[in-house]
């Protein structure tokens, strides 16, 4: 697939809105193995604005990761795919990547390497984290299925979190 860029700028993120937290933390720099670059689309900074000021006042947007190098994408994606296929021996190629792309967007339709893409989740207005089910990133057999937006067995206290998040970010137009 050709890529066209639109031309729409980058904007950091960082002082973008009050309610806006980049996670610059070690442990967030260590799990995703580079430094970030904290910044997207005009467009999708527009858009986080919004969904920051649609939150109750006792949250904030915490922003894991943004812009990501389209290598990193590539490497992320394939190496998900290696787990998949050793997991699964004899899956078709097509099956091991549709699993595959449940987790990490493969690198020719990724909004990440674009700007285009968001990682985040909801924080307190200390930055603490809060806790809406799994950790950050865990996939489905770490989390026993917990990372997917849809999973009916979370706590009440997750469950609220995560219709707070949500709410937010589909009222700004995001989509997940």
């Amino acid at each position: 697939m050709s890529l066209k860029d639109c031309g729409e700028p980058l904007v950091s993120i960082d002082g973008l809105h009050p309610r806006l937290t980049i996670d610059e933390s070690a442990t967030n720099i260590a799990g995703l193995g580079y430094s970030p670059t904290f910044a997207v689309r005009k467009g999708v900074a527009h858009r986080l604005v919004h969904a920051a000021e649609g939150l109750p006042l006792s949250y904030r947007l915490l922003i894991k990761e943004s812009l990501r190098p389209a290598s990193l994408q590539k490497f992320y994606f394939e190496r998900r795919l290696r787990k998949i296929t050793a997991e699964n021996p004899g899956l078709p190629e097509d099956e091991a990547v549709a699993l595959t792309s449940r987790f990490v967007a493969p690198p020719w339709v990724a909004g990440h390497p674009s700007g285009g893409a968001i990682d985040v989740t909801l924080c307190d207005p200390n930055g603490r984290e809060l806790d809406l089910g799994c950790a950050y990133d865990e996939d489905e057999t770490a989390s026993k299925g917990a990372c997917f937006s849809s999973f009916d067995d979370l706590g009440s206290v997750a469950r609220e979190y995560r219709s707070v998040l949500f709410h937010a970010l589909e009222g700004a137009g995001f989509v997940n």
